[in-house]
């Protein structure tokens, strides 16, 4: 009698992750002959965890940038199959901005001093700006005028093209 062992056909895919977020890593190997039981053998550098043997392992980053991961699907059988493809893993920018002092009734331009890891850069902005005309806005740097004295809470929100995104407020003081 000849036995003929199941071949896998190793294969994963994990969605970019923003640097200090988990990211799960989707095992879509498949085995022909189906129903065949296969172990896992993943090298995932620059991860916590590095390695590991379960199916769809959870891993952090503490470092922006491509990480290879490799997987090693073994059947029962002895047949063994290897993918290997990079996960991105995306810097957040910096949220920051400065309000100068401030007098009712003249424009203010609120001064922009976010920062973005290279090869990570802003592609959004957006401010809230309670009490101000206008009361929210996507420019850089957004010019608002406040009518009466008062102390406000401004929220600048920058994210980059990955979706990774930052938050600073400050209270600005209307005198």
């Amino acid at each position: 009698v000849i036995s003929i062992a199941a071949k896998p056909d190793a294969s994963f895919s994990a969605s970019t992750v923003c640097l200090g977020n988990d990211v799960t890593i989707q095992n879509n190997t498949t085995v022909i002959p189906a129903g065949d039981p296969v172990n896992y053998s993943w090298n995932i550098p620059g991860g916590t965890p590095s390695v590991s043997t379960i199916d769809n392992p959870t891993v952090t980053y503490n470092s922006p940038g491509q990480h290879p991961v490799t997987l090693i699907a073994t059947t029962q059988g002895g047949c063994v199959d290897t993918a290997v493809a990079n996960i991105l893993v995306s810097a957040p920018p910096v949220a920051s901005f400065t309000v100068p002092v401030y007098c009712a009734g003249k424009p203010l331009t609120l001064t922009n001093t976010s920062s973005a890891a290279t090869g990570f850069p802003i592609q959004n902005y957006f401010g809230s700006i309670p009490g101000g005309n206008p009361s929210a806005s996507t420019s850089f740097q957004p010019t608002v005028l406040y009518t009466l004295p008062d102390t406000l809470p401004v929220t600048l929100i920058v994210s980059n093209a990955d979706g990774c995104r930052d938050t600073a407020t400050q209270n600005v003081i209307v005198s």
